[in-house]
């Protein structure tokens, strides 16, 4: 993630990504027509929460330029047969 804040200077910090939420849920204004969603999301970041390694820590917090190392494969790290031993 960057801030909004960031420039070609801004430093880079690695972090893990976080545990909490940092979108929330929010009201719209139900009066409107044809509202199709009535909620919308806005940013909250709660501070006790919040992993100080954590992107939204780096990102929102020290206002650095978040870089996170991810994984696609979600499959957990054990072996297959295992588990079908297990299930049968």
């Amino acid at each position: 993630e960057v801030p909004a804040s960031a420039t070609p200077e801004t430093p880079w910090r690695t972090s893990r990504v976080s545990r909490q939420r940092y979108y929330q849920a929010a009201p719209t204004d139900h009066k409107a027509d044809r509202v199709v969603n009535r909620f919308s999301y806005q940013p909250y970041i709660d501070t006790e929460l919040v992993e100080p390694d954590s992107d939204i820590y780096v990102f929102a917090v020290d206002k650095l330029v978040s870089v996170t190392p991810m994984t696609i494969d979600l499959t957990a790290p054990v072996e297959l047969t295992t588990v079908t031993d297990f299930l049968t």
